[in-house]
């Protein structure tokens, strides 16, 4: 299965008919994303396809691996497969239609993902850089910059 930064089906909440949710958060390194501590989801969309969706804890980064081909409980267990060699464990090890669909029970980035269907998925921080000499961590002693 390859990642890829589009969506392999409509990103529609209507049309899921299964979310499973992981419950850690391994530490994960898949091409498209850096490695890093990363949240992971389950969709079974309505014509058969399935996703392992991958984000990132630290950018905020959402890869898709598509796990489509055969009926709905093939694809998920492709999904499922994918997503515990990964390191990723979910309670719920079997396809079972309307499950986890209550969206009040995603996490927020999940929420957002499905919210907005026009929404590039590779998001992006600012970098911020600190020029405040004072907050270095080091074990040398830096000179702080004069006052003017």
């Amino acid at each position: 299965m390859q990642a890829s930064l589009v969506a392999p089906f409509e990103l529609d909440p209507a049309q899921l008919r299964c979310v499973a949710l992981a419950l850690n958060s391994p530490v994960v390194a898949v091409d498209p994303l850096s490695a890093g501590p990363a949240q992971a989801a389950i969709a079974v969309h309505a014509t058969g396809g399935a996703a392992l969706v991958i984000r990132t804890q630290r950018s905020g980064a959402v890869a898709w691996i598509d796990a489509a081909g055969g009926d709905e409980a093939q694809a998920f267990e492709r999904a499922l497969a994918w997503a515990e060699g990964l390191g990723f464990l979910f309670e719920q090890e079997d396809f079972e239609a309307e499950a986890g669909l209550a969206q009040g029970a995603w996490p927020a980035w999940l929420r957002e993902l499905f919210a907005e269907p026009g929404r590039e998925l590779v998001a992006t921080r600012e970098a911020t850089t600190n020029r405040d000499a004072s907050g270095w961590l080091s074990k040398f002693r830096w000179a702080l910059p004069e006052s003017a």
